[in-house]
């Protein structure tokens, strides 16, 4: 088969390893090199990959090369030759990275041995530097087009290394893949690693596709990114700075025509007729390992032992294990140990069950030729794999292609991937002596019937899931994903963009910062306990107010009593429980009042809307609501309020007063531009025929003591006796949850909870909730570990339009047609409730931008699209922000900036 060239793939295929398939020696004295294929481990598992694709395998030669002239030959002679790059490591570098940190820390730990690891800073350090080295020189070779493999865990950190290598462009321009052929432990295991957040964002960080053995390995992954790193986990995926991260389970194969035609070769069948002429009439079991402590030697020979204990007819050369095991790590002490104890073993057991003529354990403690290793597959009758963890574990797999017209029996570890591929073996515990044993007798015992059955099964998955296949599979699923760098394109907002838009605008301009994930972090405890803000965020936000035509609103989902006790004594505006109150600032709610009472009086003959002249106001009071001096906290059930009187524009002595026009209201059918807050067209006078200017709708609002201005319609918290309840409920078996009642809105938090109980409860929260909510003007908002519940017709982008029509209100006859400075900044997670500001404000630029006559966008009006600018915090999947900003130590770093050039 003809491989696929780069324009027929669409771009090249770069491998990347911790090492090349390629065994390097050097000469000192002729300074010379020699190179030869390597064999086993990946080199096997992408052999079927090179039979139709072409690849560059980039990697460390394994080797300390020096010169930079033999750097340089070694290079071009790979690269020409082996079509591969060396990667070439500083020896303090290479020891640290390899010995230190990937095989004394990752190894054990991803193979559930965490006794077995002690954390060494400069390892870890000396690992940081190997995967930059790798990132380096590896972004100098990659073009547009390209698809990155990434193998195993020696390079975790290369993908968000070489994201941020890559210029954007570029970076949108290829695929990034990574793969574990090893186990990922349990979050419980994992979160042992001192430095478990740095390797999981440096796998999520550039990845676009993250593949694993099997579905428990993607399984804790996924868990690991919920419960360390707080993230948004889908079935399929991660949500990861704004994308998604594909995660999927991509098993191995191997390539099984290789084995099948191995059989034929002459000195294979030499070594079969030499095999089957010793051990005639004799049953073969063998083990092919390295000698680790993850492949379980130990508790092989115990469970060897005890099968012949307990049956004699096994002895005297009836039954016989033949164990390979292939020389490993030698130089650790932990390796040292386990082939002490092997060694041991071996000869406790020949002791006790050998004789003079034959012993029952034939131990190779070394490498074996592929034609040997095949002809010891062929004259086995029981293959036994014990690991106590293993990534796959391919030895299965070869097992079961070597054994044509054998029938051979697989006993298996529970504990391998391949258990949970191959149907038909005896799936065994391999901690369990007993257990074990018994499955080595089954497999001795087996009918010819039942044999015969279970290795077809086996064989046709073998033969079906090569590693052709896995390879192909992954790369294609690579391949098809959407490119989130290309499509996700947004922009950090700097503070140059900032200052640009502060100083062209003339008229005012207006901020609304977020405070929980923006001006701090999070907070995940009760109310009543919640983080102040610092003293620089508040210094930062009055120094923000005394900027000339600049208005600051602090918006939250706390309620109220919890902003005045924060933000009362500052100069900027407050916007609680989503929306549904805001409060302005002090020197503007005074200006506002003296416009509003500065109207002339008018006569008012009737009921709202049928006066003489001017269509008249309706104000309703609202009830007075003290703040209760030892809670801190407002009434929580507000009592209804007065029925409406009608009273002259004048006399109103607040701008919280309910404005309306005799209408129902909707706040979301009912928009008002903030920048064209121009009367209706004129309407027919019945007395006069002249045209009458109809009033503009306006959101209905309600004066609170200290302030306060509320948007909901009828302010009655009785829906929440039904509702409270179900939310105590749900707090009782979820722990680490509360309820937070607020005036208005009532909302179940569980950000404390167990990450995945939490999300399972909440769903069915959810359910449960909309059943009781179905018939009334309520939403039920699933944030980021929340379930709120609140009034339908309020929302941030209510409360914004509110803001900013007061302001122009007050500022009308200066500041006509004014465009205000806007910066939306959202928490650290995707909340419905911003984005739903976010898309307020850009419909108004929308707006703004169409010339009235035509429709058309007005070229005039593109240059002030900068005079709105919306700004999340991290990148989001789907925002509708422009812009956005790492996190909440960057935007202090922006304020502070912005603050300073705009003075």
């Amino acid at each position: 088969m003809d491989k696929n060239t780069d324009a027929e793939t669409g771009g090249r295929l770069l491998i990347v390893s911790n090492r090349l398939p390629i065994t390097v020696a050097t000469d000192a004295s002729s300074n010379a090199f020699t190179c030869k294929r390597s064999t086993g481990g990946l080199v096997a598992g992408l052999s079927g990959l090179a039979k139709n694709t072409q690849f560059m395998w980039y990697g460390w030669p394994g080797i300390s090369v020096q010169s930079e002239a033999m750097q340089r030959d070694m290079r071009e002679h790979l690269r020409k030759e082996y079509d591969a790059v060396p990667m070439f490591l500083p020896d303090s570098v290479a020891k640290d990275y390899y010995s230190g940190f990937c095989n004394g820390i990752l190894w054990p730990l991803f193979h559930y041995h965490p006794n077995e690891l002690s954390f060494n800073p400069a390892h870890y350090a000396a690992y940081t530097a190997a995967n930059r080295l790798f990132a380096e020189c590896l972004a100098e070779d990659i073009q547009p087009g390209d698809v990155i493999w990434i193998h195993d865990f020696h390079l975790m950190l290369l993908p968000s290394l070489l994201n941020q290598l890559l210029h954007p462009n570029l970076r949108a321009a290829v695929k990034i893949g990574f793969f574990l052929h090893t186990p990922f432990p349990s979050s419980e295991v994992y979160r042992i690693l001192p430095v478990r957040k740095e390797l999981l964002i440096g796998v999520l960080g550039g990845s676009d596709c993250v593949g694993f053995q099997t579905y428990d390995y993607a399984r804790h992954f996924m868990s690991s990114c919920a419960r360390i790193l707080g993230l948004h986990c889908f079935p399929d995926g991660v949500e990861f700075q704004g994308r998604k991260v594909k995660v999927g389970t991509h098993p191995i194969g191997i390539d099984p025509e290789k084995f099948k035609t191995g059989l034929h070769s002459p000195t294979v069948q030499s070594h079969i007729t030499r095999l089957k002429t010793r051990f005639k009439n004799t049953k073969i079991m063998i083990g092919i390992d390295r000698l680790d402590y993850i492949k379980a030697l130990p508790q092989k020979l115990h469970a060897f032992s005890y099968l012949l204990y307990k049956h004699p007819e096994l002895r005297d050369g009836n039954c016989v294990l033949i164990q390979v095991a292939v020389p490993s790590r030698g130089d650790v002490v932990e390796y040292q140990n386990l082939e002490r104890v092997v060694d041991g073993l071996v000869g406790k057991v020949n002791g006790r069950f050998g004789t003079v003529e034959c012993v029952p354990v034939y131990y190779v403690h070394r490498g074996v030729s592929f034609e040997e290793l095949v002809a010891l597959y062929a004259v086995a009758d029981v293959c036994v794999v014990s690991s106590t963890r293993d990534g796959m574990n391919l030895v299965s797999y070869e097992f079961i292609a070597s054994q044509q017209g054998q029938h051979g029996v697989l006993v298996l570890s529970e504990f391998a991937g391949a258990a949970q591929s191959l149907n038909g073996a005896i799936i065994v515990n391999p901690w369990n002596t007993e257990e074990l044993a018994q499955g080595m007798y089954d497999a001795l015992t087996m009918p010819a019937k039942r044999k015969e059955e279970n290795y077809h099964k086996l064989s046709r998955y073998v033969d079906k899931y090569t590693a052709e296949r896995w390879g192909n599979t992954f790369v294609n699923e690579l391949k098809s994903l959407p490119n989130w760098h290309a499509v996700n394109q947004m922009d950090e907002l700097t503070p140059a963009i900032a200052i640009r838009s502060f100083h062209a605008s003339q008229k005012y301009r207006v901020l609304f910062i977020d405070y929980d994930g923006t001006l701090n972090s999070t907070s995940p405890r009760l109310p009543e306990y919640a983080q102040s803000p610092s003293k620089q965020a508040r210094d930062l936000l009055s120094r923000l107010s005394t900027l000339p035509a600049t208005f600051v609103y602090v918006l939250s989902g706390r309620s109220r009593a919890i902003l005045d006790l924060w933000f009362g004594d500052l100069p900027v505006g407050l916007c609680a429980e989503h929306g549904c109150f805001y409060r302005h600032p002090p020197h503007l709610d005074s200006a506002l009042v003296e416009v509003l009472d500065s109207q002339p009086d008018e006569d008012i003959g009737g009921p709202a809307g049928e006066s003489d002249g001017d269509i008249g106001a309706t104000f309703v009071p609202a009830p007075q609501s003290v703040m209760d001096a030892n809670t801190n906290q407002y009434p929580t059930h507000a009592p209804r309020p007065i029925h409406p009187i009608v009273v002259s524009k004048n006399n109103s002595a607040s701008t919280g007063n309910l404005l309306s026009a005799g209408h129902s209201f909707s706040p979301v059918t009912r928009h008002v531009s903030p920048f064209s807050v121009s009367p209706k067209p004129p309407i027919p006078s019945e007395e006069s025929g002249t045209e009458k200017q109809q009033q503009p709708f306006l959101p209905p609002r309600r004066m609170n003591q200290g302030g306060w201005n509320c948007l909901v319609e009828q302010p009655d918290s009785s829906w929440s006796d039904a509702i409270r309840p179900l939310f105590e409920h749900y707090t009782e078996r979820t722990p680490g949850s509360f309820v937070e009642g607020k005036e208005v809105n009532l909302t179940w938090n569980y950000r404390n909870a167990d990450p995945e109980f939490g999300d399972w409860q909440a769903s069915e929260l959810h359910v449960n909730l909309e059943q009781i909510v179905n018939h009334l003007a309520l939403s039920i908002v699933v944030g980021s570990k929340t379930v709120e519940v609140r009034p339908s017709t309020v929302d941030k982008a209510t409360a914004a339009r509110s803001i900013l029509h007061d302001i122009h209100l007050t500022y009308a006859h200066t500041l006509e047609n004014a465009k205000p400075l806007s910066e939306g900044s959202s928490s650290n997670e995707l909340s419905p409730p911003y984005e739903i500001l976010f898309r307020y404000l850009q419909s108004v630029l929308s707006a703004s931008c169409v010339n009235k006559d035509d429709q058309k966008v007005d070229a005039s009006e593109i240059s002030q699209l900068e005079r709105i600018l919306t700004c999340t915090v991290g990148r989001k999947q789907q925002s509708q922000a422009r812009y956005f900003l790492a996190g909440v130590d960057e935007v202090t770093a922006f304020l502070e900036e912005f603050y300073a050039g705009c003075c």
